[in-house]
């Protein structure tokens, strides 16, 4: 399970991002220093840069110049924690992930998406009782997302709460007719509570054929 001991260190940020320079992936190095500059202080951001060779220390200049701006908005830090979590996703680091997520939810304790996110983590570690008040918690910030509303469903499913899930799923339908993957777990759910009722009428009636008949 993620905990504070999974969120990397400089240090790993620093070697990561050489790896990816080394590598040309310079996507990932941009981000692991963006990390790098959101995680240290002032005085940590000096002493490394002074320690840099002069052709890289432009580059990290600038990033340091993105990590100020965005540290001057909450909303701001909170949005780069999510992309930087989800670059770790792409690059199977899902605790380096969730730390982040963490942090943006910390940073951006408004923003839905910082929950989802997070609930969505949560779920990936199969903590589905954190996931389910990740994922309350953006709906009641974002109660238009269908997305949010599915995985909360999903929840209350994995914990027997299959009205609550109905509930959720109906609501993710109710703002996306279309929406796949709800209209088939609340079928799953009705399909499932068909079952058992009939199953109950046969064992009390064993030879209703109808009822045999609609449970087959």
């Amino acid at each position: 399970m993620p905990d504070e001991t999974s969120s990397p260190t400089p240090d790993q940020l620093w070697e990561k991002a050489a790896a990816y320079l080394e590598s040309g992936e310079t996507d990932g190095a941009q981000k692991c220093l963006l990390h790098w500059a959101l995680l240290v202080d002032d005085s940590t951001k000096k002493e490394w840069l002074d320690r840099l060779p002069p052709e890289l220390f432009k580059a990290l200049s600038c990033i340091l110049k993105t990590a100020e701006t965005v540290s001057a908005n909450h909303s701001d830090t909170a949005l780069a924690w999510i992309s930087i979590g989800q670059v770790w996703l792409d690059r199977d680091q899902a605790e380096w992930a969730h730390s982040c997520f963490e942090k943006a939810t910390d940073t951006g304790p408004d923003i839905a998406m910082a929950h989802h996110q997070l609930g969505l983590s949560w779920l990936k570690n199969g903590d589905v009782e954190k996931a389910q008040k990740s994922f309350l918690q953006a709906t009641k910030l974002n109660p238009g997302d269908a997305a949010t509303w599915h995985n909360l469903g999903k929840c209350h499913q994995e914990t027997r709460q299959n009205e609550r899930a109905v509930e959720a799923y109906e609501t993710a339908l109710a703002i996306e007719p279309d929406h796949p993957l709800a209209g088939v777990a609340l079928a799953s759910i009705r399909l499932a509570e068909s079952n058992a009722r009939l199953s109950g009428v046969i064992e009390h009636h064993p030879y209703n054929t109808r009822a045999r008949h609609n449970r087959s």
